[in-house]
C-alpha cells in the first residue's frame, strides 16, 4: 500500500480501563464499557500519566505525495469512503512494562482488538485497518488504547473526518438503478441502487481503483501496449485513479482521469464480478511530445461522448480530439485519431462539452495560463460529418455579452434546441436561432442571483424534456453553493426575476449544497454528486475564476495528538451521494423523498 504521509503526533496522555469485548464494528452496538466503571470489576485501572508514550503514522491507497496537497488541503485525518486506510499505532511503554494488546474504538464501539507480544520496555508498532466503507460521511472520533502487561491503559484520542468525493456520475443506460461514481482518490465506483431506490438498506457497491498519479506522470501509464498488443485486456482496473468524468456508453463505460488517459471498461455484463472484466485505452498524450507539461494535460480527460457506434469525442485539459475506433474497443492497433489544435480557435482547457442533434460540437473552456490569450469561452464546432477530414471544419467563437463568465464550468444541449452554458458568475441560455456558427443573430439570457438562482457558480446542468432545467451550483472558494434548483426558463423574460420551480439545499436534507453533477433516472429519480474538498480548489485554481487565489490550501503543520487541524476555506459541508424522488408534483416538496448515500 503506498503511503500518505507519515506525520510521528505526540500523544496526550489519559488514563482508562482495560475491557476486553469481541471484535465488532456494528454502529447499532453498544458502547464498549470500561472495566473500572464498574466497580464490582477487580483489577482498577492505575492512573499513571507515565504509563509510556503513543504515536500514530496513517498510510493511505490515496493519490502519494504531493498532489493531494497541492488540490486540496488533505491531511492525514482526512479519510476517503472508499480509500484504504491504515493507522500505524507505535506504543513505547515505561520500560518496567511490556504491551500485550492495543484497542481501536470509533465513537465508542470496538473496531479491533490485537494481541501483542513483547519484551518489558520494547517498542511496538501495530497495523489496524481503518475499515472506511462501513463509516458514514462526517466526524469520526477515534481512541487508540494500549494494554500493558500489568493491566493498566493508556490511550490517545483523534478526530477523523470520512469523505465522500463524487466528481462525476452516469446513469447505465443498460441496467436500471446502477451508477458508475467517479471519484478522486479510488477511480471508478459501481453502485447499485437496489429495487427501492431511495432505500439505502438494499444498496451494494463495487470499487474499480485505478492507478495513481506521480507528481511528475507525463509519460503514457506502465504497461501501455503501444502497437499491436490488443489493448489492456489483462489490466485489472482503470488506468486512472482520479477520475474526472464518466460516462456509461457503447455497453461499457469510459473513466477519464487526471494525467491517465480514458480508459474503457468492459465488465461483461457483472459489475460486481471482477474475473470477467476486460479494458480498452485511448491516450490523447501520445499525440504530444513524450515527458512535457502538453503531454501530461492531454492525458487529464475532462469529457467524453460516443460519436456514432465507432468514434469518440474526447475532450481534454490541452484541447479537442476525436478517435474512430472501429468498434474495437480493446483493440488500439486500428484506431484513427484526429486532432483539434486550438491555433486561436478554442481555449484548449475544455471543462466540459456537448453534442446536439445536429452533430455540433459545443466547447465549454478556462483559461489555465490566467493570460487571457484567446478568451474563447465557449466555441462551437461544425465537423460537417466528417470528423476525420478537418479540411471541411467551420468554428465560431461565441462572446458571453457584457463580458460576464470568463470561465465556463458547464455546457448542455437542451432537446428544445437552447444551449446552456453554466459559468463562474452565472447561468446563459443560448438561443442560435439554428445557425451555430453564424453569431450575429444569437440571443443569450442570463439567470443569476438577480434573477432568482441561488448561487452563481453553475457546476452542473442536466435540461429535461419538457423545457425545465435542473441547475447544481457550487461556491468556487470558501463556502457552500446554493444547492440544487429545478428551473423553467420558458416564459422568463431577460433581467427579470425567474424563481425555480423548486430548490433543494442542507436545510432540505443535504449533505451539502455543492453539486457537481446531476442524472435523472427513468423513474424521475435525480442522482446528485457532491466535491467540495478537492473541487473547490482545483476548479478554482484550474479556471483562474475570480477569487479562486483563496482556494490556495494552507501550508501542512505539525500537530499534537487530538488537536483538529487548521480550518480551511474549501472544507465545508459533507460530500457524497444523494438521491431524490421528487414525487408526483415537481413544485411542491411534501410528496418528496431524499436519501444521502
Amino acid at each position: 500500500m503506498p503511503t500518505n504521509r507519515h506525520a510521528a503526533l505526540a500523544l496526550a496522555l489519559t488514563l482508562t480501563a482495560c475491557a476486553r469485548n469481541p471484535v465488532h464494528d456494528d454502529p447499532n452496538a453498544e458502547p464498549s464499557r470500561a472495566a473500572g466503571d464498574d466497580p464490582g470489576v477487580p483489577g482498577a485501572t492505575r492512573d499513571d500519566p507515565e504509563g509510556g508514550d503513543l504515536w500514530v503514522d496513517y498510510a493511505s491507497s490515496t493519490v502519494p505525495g504531493g498532489w493531494e496537497r497541492l488540490l486540496s488541503p488533505v491531511t492525514d485525518l482526512d479519510l476517503f469512503k472508499f480509500g484504504r486506510h491504515t493507522a500505524t499505532v507505535n506504543v513505547r511503554p515505561r520500560s518496567d512494562r511490556a504491551v500485550r494488546g492495543l484497542r481501536l474504538e470509533r465513537d465508542g464501539v470496538l473496531v479491533t482488538e490485537v494481541e501483542v507480544e513483547a519484551a518489558r520496555g520494547a517498542t511496538v508498532a501495530v497495523e489496524v485497518g481503518l475499515p472506511t466503507r462501513a463509516w458514514d460521511e462526517g466526524d469520526h472520533s477515534l481512541r487508540y488504547t494500549a494494554i500493558l502487561d500489568d493491566g493498566t491503559t493508556f490511550h490517545g484520542d483523534e478526530t477523523v473526518r470520512v469523505y465522500l468525493n463524487v466528481t462525476a456520475v452516469s446513469a447505465d443506460p443498460e441496467r436500471p438503478g446502477l451508477l458508475w461514481l467517479g471519484t478522486p482518490e479510488q477511480g471508478l465506483v459501481a453502485y447499485d441502487l437496489g429495487e427501492d431506490r431511495v432505500d439505502p438498506t438494499d444498496d451494494h457497491f463495487a470499487v474499480f481503483g485505478g492507478h495513481a498519479i506521480d507528481q511528475v506522470d507525463f509519460a503514457p501509464p506502465r504497461g501501455r501496449p503501444w502497437q499491436g498488443e490488443g489493448g489492456l485486456e489483462h489490466q485489472q482496473q482503470p488506468a486512472g485513479q482520479s477520475v474526472l468524468t464518466v460516462r456509461a456508453a457503447q455497453g461499457g463505460v469510459f473513466v477519464g482521469a487526471m494525467f491517465r488517459g480514458l480508459s474503457w471498461l468492459d465488465d461483461g455484463g457483472t459489475p460486481f464480478d471482477r474475473d470477467d472484466d476486460r479494458y480498452g485505452l485511448f491516450h490523447p498524450g501520445m499525440l504530444r511530445p513524450a515527458d512535457t507539461l502538453e503531454a501530461g494535460l492531454a492525458n487529464c480527460v475532462s469529457d467524453v461522448a460516443p460519436d456514432g457506434e465507432r468514434g469518440l469525442w474526447i475532450a481534454t485539459f490541452d484541447g479537442l480530439f476525436h478517435v474512430d475506433h472501429q468498434g474495437t474497443l480493446l483493440d488500439p492497433s486500428d484506431d484513427v485519431w484526429t486532432e483539434f489544435p486550438s491555433d486561436g480557435a478554442y481555449d484548449p482547457q475544455i471543462a466540459r462539452f456537448t453534442v446536439n442533434d445536429d452533430g455540433f460540437v459545443w466547447l465549454a473552456s478556462f483559461d489555465l495560463t490566467e493570460d487571457g490569450a484567446s478568451g474563447n469561452t465557449v466555441t462551437v464546432l461544425d465537423p460537417n460529418s466528417t470528423p476525420d477530414d478537418r479540411s471541411d471544419d467551420r468554428w465560431a467563437h461565441l462572446a458571453l455579452p457584457g463580458g460576464l463568465g470568463d470561465d465556463a464550468l458547464s455546457i448542455a444541449a437542451g432537446p428544445d434546441g437552447y444551449i446552456w452554458i453554466g459559468t463562474s458568475k452565472g447561468l446563459w441560455r443560448l438561443d442560435h436561432a439554428g445557425t451555430p456558427t453564424e453569431p450575429g443573430d444569437d440571443t443569450w439570457q442570463l439567470f443569476d442571483l438577480s434573477t432568482g438562482l441561488p448561487d452563481e457558480d453553475i457546476a452542473a446542468l442536466l435540461p429535461r424534456d419538457d423545457g425545465t432545467v435542473w441547475v447544481g451550483t457550487l461556491d468556487l472558494c470558501g463556502g457552500d453553493g446554493g444547492g440544487l434548483a429545478l428551473l423553467d426558463a420558458r416564459d422568463c423574460r431577460p433581467y427579470l426575476p425567474c424563481t425555480p420551480i423548486v430548490t433543494y439545499t442542507v436545510e432540505d436534507g443535504l449533505l451539502d449544497d455543492d453539486v457537481t453533477s446531476i442524472v435523472e433516472l427513468p423513474g424521475g429519480e435525480v442522482v446528485l454528486g457532491s466535491f467540495n474538498l478537492n473541487g473547490a480548489a482545483l476548479v478554482g485554481a484550474l479556471s483562474g475564476a475570480p477569487g479562486s487565489e483563496d482556494c490556495e490550501p494552507p501550508e501542512a503543520s505539525a500537530r499534537t495528538l487530538g488537536e483538529p487541524p487548521p480550518p480551511s476555506p474549501t472544507r465545508v459541508g459533507r460530500d457524497g451521494l444523494a438521491i431524490i424522488d421528487p414525487g408526483p408534483s415537481l413544485e411542491s416538496k411534501a410528496d418528496d423523498a431524499l436519501t444521502n448515500l
